[in-house]
């Protein structure tokens, strides 16, 4: 790397052997502000996940099938998905407090539009691609902006964040099932959440902040030095490895997320210990984002991944063993399994992306990878929802599922291959050049 890179990247507070950390009094309160306003307003965005609550209200209003209303769910996802990449390239072309107040103005627009909703298009449109862009920009801005403070501590604080992110259907399911049925009723419901959003955004323009010195390179990491950009990452075949892993676990996950109490219902338990059951799922949803944030930052990315991958296996043998001898007690620990697998997903998505890519990209490189989202909401909710109705039973899609456990196995194995070689050989996809000082190369620089 010539001088002039050199010194560019002195004058942006780039090191090669150190960085800011965060240790010196200077900006020590509003890390810690930023990081538990950050993971509040995620435990609050994490409604995205609670959609199964409004299903029965709707229905008996309008009339609408179950085929009709899990269209929403997926539409959801795919635009929360969107709205993840679109704001990675608006932070780095201007600033978080842009992305932060579209998100606001899309969730206020998104729900006040389901407010006054006639039609099932227009569910779709509001609930679905509205809402889910605005929480697909607050979450990765989020998410990008608060780990500039601890760059050490990549997967430690990714699993704060996100453990609300979790929890937030099993903390705040109850809350919004009271206001939908004995409350203000479901238009009024969207009215006040939209409100409620829109201010809660609106306060993390002013509350969360970016370090003076903005964090780069993190120290320990297994691409130390390298900034990658998503040009870059995109021709890399670690990438698409990791992207194929992510999507059987995700699919696992959300596969058995998509039913929720359906499954235990089926299996004749009453309606009550089904919702306990349920809620089993986001519990370990959440441990499983703080245990593998501290997992990745003492064992390493490959443990994460290895340990995930066994856990979606045992959840699902034990699902197809709950299905089979009709226990509820199997089924609860597979529930269970089920959260911890893909509660890892967004902390090893955080962590893989920060390590190998650097942070200069992370924000795109994010969005790019939660992407994931669009494949395993269709192959999970849907596909298991396809294989019951076939079949008449869950049996076959739990027997599909320790299938793609296994593929997870050794797509993991293939990762630690394919990073090896990489990490010992180097390519000239390794070397980032920036065209102007503060600006965006762009996304093929080399």
């Amino acid at each position: 790397m010539d001088g002039k890179i050199m010194s560019k990247m002195k004058n942006s507070g780039i090191h090669n052997n150190r960085s800011y950390s965060g240790k010196s009094n200077a900006g020590r309160g509003e890390k810690y502000i930023s990081l538990f306003y950050g993971g509040l307003l995620l435990l609050f965005t994490g409604v995205i996940y609670s959609w199964s609550i409004f299903v029965a209200p709707l229905e008996l209003e309008f009339g609408w099938d179950r085929s009709q209303t899990s269209v929403v769910f997926v539409l959801s996802m795919a635009g929360y998905n969107m709205g993840s990449m679109i704001s990675g390239v608006i932070i780095c072309r201007y600033s978080h407090r842009i992305t932060l107040s579209i998100s606001a103005v899309l969730l206020l627009l998104g729900f006040l539009g389901a407010s006054r909703l006639d039609s099932l298009m227009e569910i779709y449109v509001f609930y679905g691609v509205i809402c889910g862009l605005g929480i697909g920009i607050a979450y990765n801005t989020v998410v990008s902006t608060v780990l500039t403070w601890f760059p050490d501590d990549t997967g430690t604080v990714s699993g704060l964040l996100l453990a609300g992110y979790g929890i937030s259907s099993f903390l705040l399911g109850p809350v919004i099932n009271w206001m939908l049925y004995e409350g203000a009723g479901w238009r009024d419901t969207f009215d006040i959440m939209g409100w409620m959003f829109c201010g809660l955004i609106l306060g993390a323009c002013v509350i969360i902040r970016k370090p003076p010195a903005a964090q780069w390179i993190a120290k320990d990491s297994e691409g130390e030095g390298k900034e990658i950009s998503p040009g870059q990452m995109l021709r890399r075949q670690s990438f698409y490895l990791f992207f194929g892993w992510l999507i059987c676990i995700g699919s696992i996950g959300l596969g058995v997320i998509g039913s929720g109490a359906v499954l235990p219902l089926d299996m004749g338990v009453n309606s009550a210990e089904a919702a306990w059951i349920a809620g089993v799922l986001s519990v370990g949803n959440a441990i499983g984002r703080l245990l593998y944030g501290r997992l990745c930052d003492r064992k390493g990315r490959s443990f994460g991944m290895g340990t995930a991958a066994v856990s979606a296996g045992i959840a699902s043998l034990g699902l197809l063993s709950a299905q089979l001898l009709g226990n509820s007690v199997v089924l609860t620990g597979a529930y269970l399994f089920i959260g911890l697998a893909y509660g890892s997903l967004p902390v090893l998505i955080t962590y893989f992306c920060t390590r190998q890519y650097g942070t200069r990209y992370r924000s795109i490189n994010l969005g790019i990878l939660n992407a994931n989202g669009m494949v395993t909401s269709v192959l999970g909710s849907w596909g298991s929802g396809a294989l019951y109705e076939r079949t008449g039973s869950y049996t076959a899609a739990f027997c599909v599922m320790i299938g793609i456990s296994i593929l997870a196995l050794v797509l993991w194995k293939m990762v630690n291959q394919e990073l090896k070689k990489e990490n010992r050989y180097g390519t000239d996809k390794d070397t980032v050049r920036w065209k102007k000082e503060d600006g965006v190369s762009g996304w093929n620089d080399i």
